[in-house]
Formats: C-alpha cells, sequence, structure tokens
C-alpha cells in the first residue's frame, strides 16, 4: 500500500470497511494478510477508533507482544462460543512489516486447551490459511465446530464436512454473504451434523438413479444395473440421516448486488468516504434499450429458484478461467454476455438468462422459455474439453430450478 497521501483513500475505505462490520455488530474479526497491508499500527488504530473486535491467536511483534487477543468469547442462543482467528505466516513480509506470525497448529496446539478451560460450549475457527489447511486442522483438532475461511476464491456453496468440523468459505472482495443457520443444541452436541439443505440434491440423486432402474432394458448390463441400485440405495441412506438427525445445519450464499437495499445510514458514510453512492444505489434504466437484467434481477420474484441457482455448478463455471485471459470462445459457454440500459457486459456465471432467455421485459410468460429444450444445454455441452462426458438426464436433474 502507497504510504502518505497517496494511500489515504486505501486507508479510508478501510476505515469504512470496518466501521461498517461494527455498525452490523461483528462478533470478531480475523487479521488477514491484506489486512496487514497498512502496517500493524493501522489495525490497531481502528481496534482503538472504531472498536474492531480483532482476533488472532498467532500475530506478534517483533518483541513478543500480542496487539490483538487470541480469542473472544461470544454469548449466542444461550451458549458460550469461544471464537479464535489464525492467520498465514509469510516470513518475508512479516518480517518487512516487524511482525511475528506463529506456526497456526503449534499456536492451536496451545491456545485451544486454554478455551476449553473457560466452560466454553463450543469453538469457532476463522482463518486465512485456505481450505487444504483448514483440513488439516479439523482432522488434528475436533473440537473445532466451525471452521469460516476468508481472502480466499472460490466460495464453497456446498461446505465441506471434515469429521465433525464444518468448513464455510463465502469468497472474497465481499460479494457473497455465507448464511449459516442452526440451533443451540446442535452447536452443544455437534457430533456428525448434516446439512439440511442436501435433502433436494439426495431426493433429485434417488429419482434419477429410480428413474433408470424403470428404464432399464432386459439386455442391460449386471453391473450397470448394480451401480445404480448401489446409487439408489446411498441415496436413500443420506435422505434417512438428513430427516433423522437431532444434530443439523442449513447454508445459503447470498450475493450482494445491487437490488440489495440500502441503510440510509451506512450508504451516507459511503458517499462521504468515495464521493459517489453506494454500491447498491443503481442508476434508473433508460427505457427500450435493456433486454437482460442479469441473473440477480431474477431475484426479486423466484427468490427460492435464485438460491437453487447459486448451489449449481451453472453458477461458479466462471471460476476456471477467473485471473487468466479467457480465450473470447470459452466465454460464450463460463459466461453470459447481457445487455443492460448502460450496455452490453458479461456475467461471470452461466447465468438464467443463458437459459432461459434475456429476462428485461419478462411480465407472466413473456419471452421466458420455462423449460429449455435439448438444444440449448447442447450449444455448450458437446465435447469442447476432452474426455468429457456429458448426461443430459442426470445433468438436467442436477440443474432443475424448483417451483417457485
Amino acid at each position: 500500500m502507497p504510504d502518505g497521501a497517496a494511500g489515504r483513500p486505501i486507508r479510508e475505505r478501510a476505515a469504512l470497511i470496518a466501521r461498517v462490520m461494527v455498525y452490523a455488530g461483528v462478533a470478531a474479526a480475523n487479521v488477514g494478510r491484506l489486512d496487514l497491508a497498512a502496517g500493524l499500527g493501522f489495525l490497531e488504530a481502528l481496534a482503538a477508533g472504531e472498536r474492531v473486535p480483532w482476533v488472532t491467536a498467532n500475530l506478534e511483534t517483533r518483541d513478543g507482544r500480542r496487539p490483538f487477543p487470541g480469542w473472544r468469547a461470544v454469548r449466542w442462543g444461550g451458549l458460550q462460543v469461544g471464537v479464535v482467528g489464525v492467520t498465514r505466516p509469510e516470513p518475508d513480509q512479516d518480517r518487512r512489516l516487524g511482525i511475528r506470525v506463529t506456526d497456526p497448529v503449534e499456536t492451536l496446539a496451545r491456545v485451544l486447551p486454554e478455551i476449553s478451560a473457560q466452560g466454553v460450549d463450543a469453538v469457532v475457527l476463522l482463518s486465512n490459511l485456505g481450505l487444504e489447511r483448514e483440513k488439516e486442522l479439523a482432522r488434528r483438532y475436533p473440537q473445532i465446530r466451525l471452521i469460516v475461511g476468508g481472502g480466499t476464491y472460490p466460495y464453497l456453496p456446498e461446505p465441506p464436512v471434515v469429521g465433525g468440523t464444518v468448513i464455510l468459505h463465502a469468497g472474497d472482495r465481499g460479494r457473497f454473504l455465507g448464511v449459516l443457520e442452526t440451533d443451540a443444541a446442535s452447536l452443544r452436541e455437534w457430533s456428525a451434523p448434516v446439512n439440511r439443505d442436501q435433502e433436494g440434491v439426495w431426493t433429485a440423486r434417488l429419482a434419477s438413479a429410480e428413474a433408470r432402474l424403470r428404464k432399464a432394458s432386459p439386455d442391460t448390463a449386471r453391473a450397470v444395473l448394480n451401480a445404480w441400485n448401489r446409487q439408489a440405495a446411498a441415496a436413500r441412506a443420506a435422505l434417512e440421516r438428513i430427516r433423522t438427525s437431532k444434530v443439523w445445519f442449513t447454508h445459503r450464499i447470498v450475493p450482494l448486488s445491487p437490488d440489495v437495499a440500502e441503510i440510509p445510514e451506512v450508504a451516507s458514510w459511503v458517499r462521504r468516504v468515495t464521493g459517489r453512492p453506494s454500491p447498491g444505489a443503481g442508476s434508473p434504466q433508460r427505457p427500450g434499450q435493456a433486454t437482460h437484467t442479469g441473473s440477480a434481477g431474477c431475484r426479486g420474484c423466484h427468490p427460492k429458484v435464485y438460491r437453487w441457482w447459486v448451489s449449481t455448478r451453472h453458477a461458479r463455471a466462471y471460476g476456471p478461467l477467473r485471473g487468466k485471459r479467457p480465450d473470447p470462445r470459452c466465454l460464450g459457454c463460463h459466461a453470459t454476455r447481457v445487455v443492460r440500459a448502460t450496455g452490453a457486459s458479461t456475467e461471470p456465471a452461466v447465468g438464467c438468462e443463458a437459459c432461459h432467455g434475456p429476462g428485461a421485459k419478462h411480465r407472466g410468460a413473456g419471452n421466458i422459455v420455462g423449460v429449455p429444450p435439448p438444444a440449448t444445454c447442447r450449444r455448450c455441452h458437446r465435447g469442447y474439453h476432452p474426455n468429457e462426458v456429458f448426461d443430459e438426464e442426470a445433468a438436467r436433474t442436477k440443474i432443475r430450478c424448483p417451483k417457485g
């Protein structure tokens, strides 16, 4: 980050983000690597001025001073929850910043017993380490209920469960919000938690396997029939576990887009710092020019469908191209061209309008194709990638929009 006046706008925006975090009631915030860009002193000033509740157990100054608590106790649902943070060591940068970042594994081996000794009911880890290191920590320290990872791409619409630890990532740059819901009884017990949101997925898998078995011809190979029977049995077992488990959670990724309602006080802070309307304050469209809304425009009338779309591979199709200069031919299938009143742009996903058609003039039936024909799928799924196998029936089952 530039020093002096050149870096002032960036520091002002960082302070704005910190103020909004505190306004939103954030109980604990881990120090990530990008947070350290302006130096430790800047973060200490945010803690003192904006009262940012930093927690980082493995961050020290050169002389061994800990600038922030390693963990905080938070009350939730009548429970005492210990929230601990760890960040990623980067020795060269750490030396330049005048800090020491100790090994996260060794740090947690020391800190977790301290937290348990305080009689907490559950432990939540805030991490800046990346998914693979977080899986390692989940296996090593099963007393951690949840790991919330930050500063990483992509987001995880289906949180992995390692042992009994659920790992959550909502992506980087504040474009998505991850929402996990559970109850106090589940969080206290937290033995083999089940994701109730997976009921629809397993129901679809069971329906697909049973349909294949019904349609099987007399000469279908025994090995193939056995595989479909195993798939059906696995789906039934998963559904039974979801429906009977008393330890549960649900999870969703909420895209933060311009149609999210403004908070007037926060919008005024944004205007003072940036000199522009806040990101959610859209300009009125000029009539007659827009043909698309973008997928976020579908959410108002179809929230259930939109939440389902976010969990599908279509919503993540742009991931392999991110950070690259993609061949324009790739964008035709990994992204969606949308035309709004402000001009044409690229939505980094296979959006709703890629399959259902432009939605700006959609009213009831309108020009929307409710059930796209097979030809729509074959525009992209036709063997561009080596060894590509495309089972159209199974794929439609996985991405079929729910009612509502």
